[in-house]
């Protein structure tokens, strides 16, 4: 099963690259196929940091392109510090973009939260999760971080609402409490 669903998106690969190369500006065709190297399948994690930046010299003004890009620095730079700063203007970018971002409030938290800024962080998930109460990754974090943070009450209010988000919900929660 592995080996078909890997040929499969490395097949779908392909075709994205086929379309790129009739039409080097379709910008949907270097999003599907970053999302293919975004899971390390197919061309990769690197072709997928290309293809992001190909997205934004297209159009300079999409959101979920400096997001996706800012997301492959960490997974190509993990734990190399000299991948922060582009992470960090990726983001930044996307918020000067739009304000309202929850995805964007959403990673600076994660940033934040892996530098130990506790109480940063915290503010950074309560902003996306204001922007969408149902962004269920930033509860998650939010409670997971409360709980780095001692604030132990505050974290199993956190995991007690995605308990009961989840028991509304024909969804699978995929995190270990």
């Amino acid at each position: 099963a592995y080996y078909e669903r890997e040929k499969r998106w490395w097949n779908e690969g392909k075709g994205y690259t086929k379309a790129i190369e009739i039409d080097p500006n379709y910008i949907e065709a270097y999003r599907d196929r970053a999302k293919i190297g975004e899971r390390g399948y197919g061309l990769g994690r690197k072709v997928a940091h290309e293809d992001y930046s190909k997205i934004i010299e297209i159009n300079p003004r999409d959101v979920d392109a400096y997001l996706s890009r800012s997301e492959c620095w960490g997974a190509l730079f993990e734990g190399d510090e000299r991948a922060e700063p582009y992470f960090l203007d990726d983001v930044n970018k996307a918020l000067e973009l739009d304000p309202n971002s929850a995805r964007a409030h959403y990673l600076i938290g994660g940033y934040k939260w892996a530098k130990e800024d506790y109480l940063g962080a915290i503010t950074s998930f309560n902003r996306a999760l204001k922007i969408d109460p149902n962004f269920y990754d930033a509860l998650y974090d939010r409670a997971t971080c409360k709980k780095d943070f001692k604030d132990f009450e505050g974290a199993i209010g956190d995991y007690f609402k995605l308990i009961q988000s989840y028991s509304k919900s024909s969804m699978v929660p995929y995190w270990e409490f």
